[in-house]
């Protein structure tokens, strides 16, 4: 009888042990997300994304296009991209989209030197205070190493608001006085300006993210420019 309770209880034990072995239930989400797609590949490919095998492009993407805001379904995602209709290779990816939380995805990189990647930002649409606008700079020019961009209603400013920007990353947003606005931007720790834009209008209560897209000496289709979303 003793032998056979040391048995018993010797396989409690080993029940028990497994129990605590087992991996913990996965967390459930209910609920969307909204998605914003742009496509920041400086090739002439059309792009289209998918999440779990459904098109969030309903229309391909050319260089530097936006997609509306999508809904998507809360919680782990398998998301890849196809180029002028085939998968590219590597481009699949494990997402975490939260409920009612609003991102926008840059699909970066090049897809001939396979090294595409995503660049994905929540979106703060929280109103900005009043009277004033909210902007943010991202940095999604393949060669560019690290970035600083001045955005100013004065030409003559030369304190840089967004600096050290390194490619695939982004600010915080800032708030600035609705008006006309002048923009330039350099590599930095370097001299030479390689994008200067005037007359950006913004406009209060509004939110604006503002990118770099295309390459350093990038040629006539693909050079380094300043691209505008409206985020609310």
């Amino acid at each position: 009888m003793k032998l056979l309770n040391k048995n018993i209880l010797f396989v409690i034990l080993i029940i028990s042990y497994l129990s605590a072995c087992t991996a913990p239930p996965k967390k459930m989400y209910l609920g969307t997300a909204s998605l914003r797609i742009v496509n920041a590949v400086p090739e002439r490919y059309n792009l289209t994304l998918f999440v779990n095998d459904t098109s969030k492009t309903p229309t391909p993407l050319n260089f530097a296009d936006s997609s509306t805001n999508q809904n998507v379904n809360a919680g782990t995602s398998l998301i890849y991209t196809k180029a002028s209709g085939n998968v590219v290779y590597r481009s699949d990816l494990t997402f975490l989209f939260l409920p009612k939380e609003n991102y926008t995805v840059f699909i970066a990189g090049k897809i001939s030197k396979d090294s595409i990647s995503y660049i994905s930002f929540k979106d703060s649409l929280n109103t900005p205070t009043q009277g004033k606008a909210k902007v943010r700079f991202i940095n999604t020019s393949y060669n560019s190493s690290s970035l600083d961009a001045l955005f100013s209603s004065r030409a003559t400013d030369s304190v840089y608001n967004y600096g050290n920007i390194g490619f695939r990353a982004g600010s915080n947003y800032l708030e600035f006085k609705p008006g006309s606005y002048y923009i330039k931007v350099k590599q930095t720790g370097g001299e030479t300006v390689l994008v200067n834009k005037t007359a950006i209008d913004i406009k209060a209560g509004k939110i604006y993210t503002l990118w770099a897209k295309g390459l350093i000496n990038g040629g006539p289709t693909f050079n380094i420019d300043i691209g505008i979303l409206n985020d609310n």
